[in-house]
């Protein structure tokens, strides 16, 4: 309390120097009050011949006056060839996981699960089949954290996505709009679905092998 005491008894004697001290100082002054009813801008100032103790006083006001600043900036989030997890007048806040705010991901949203058609021409039965991608994310997992890093020493606090051991994130689907035909024995789905191709997520993947 020794400090606050200086500082207040500083504040005290500055008042009768200018309007802008002795305004803050006519209504009742606590620790509550501190730094706002000093107002803006703040001057200390020191008498010549002042103690050593309104000295320190004063250096150490302008000292812990110094971190008080206060910065205001407004950003907007941008994300490139990604999601931006908010949906309409929703954000994603501390402690809330991503399916609080968005619980599927679908074309409308990522370019890699957009809709796609999957071609045969291979052995007995032809096919051209539409299909559709999503991502469905896990309820309690991709949760927004502020906390520290587990793994690492001494680290500082900062911002995580805290994913949970043994527990997936999201599930992926890929659904065919009809059936896929092909002959049910092992030989004939063999030679109706190899070397066909299909595209998942953006890759195109080549059917090596089928069996029933």
């Amino acid at each position: 309390m020794g400090k606050f005491k200086k500082i207040v008894a500083l504040a005290a004697g500055l008042g009768m120097l200018g309007a802008t001290l002795s305004g803050a100082l006519a209504a009742p002054w606590t620790l509550d009050n501190y730094p706002n009813a000093l107002g803006s801008p703040v001057t200390i100032v020191y008498g010549k011949d002042a103690d050593v103790s309104d000295v320190v006083g004063a250096t150490e006001l302008a000292n812990a006056l110094k971190y008080e600043e206060e910065t205001t900036t407004t950003t907007a989030a941008t994300v490139s060839e990604g999601v931006l997890i908010k949906a309409a007048g929703e954000e994603l806040n501390y402690n809330e996981d991503f399916e609080d705010i968005i619980d599927v991901l679908d074309k409308g949203d990522l370019d890699i699960l957009a809709d796609g058609t999957y071609e045969d021409n291979e052995g007995d039965n032809e096919n051209s089949v539409t299909y559709t991608q999503e991502l469905s994310f896990t309820n309690g997992t991709n949760i927004l954290k502020y906390t520290t890093d587990d793994n690492e020493d001494n680290e500082p606090l900062g911002t995580y996505i805290e994913i949970n051991d043994n527990e997936n994130t999201y599930t992926y689907t890929l659904e065919f709009d009809d059936s896929v035909i092909y002959e049910n024995t092992t030989n004939g789905v063999d030679d109706d679905l190899e070397d066909t191709e299909l595209t998942i997520m953006g890759n195109t993947y080549t059917i090596v092998d089928a069996g029933i």
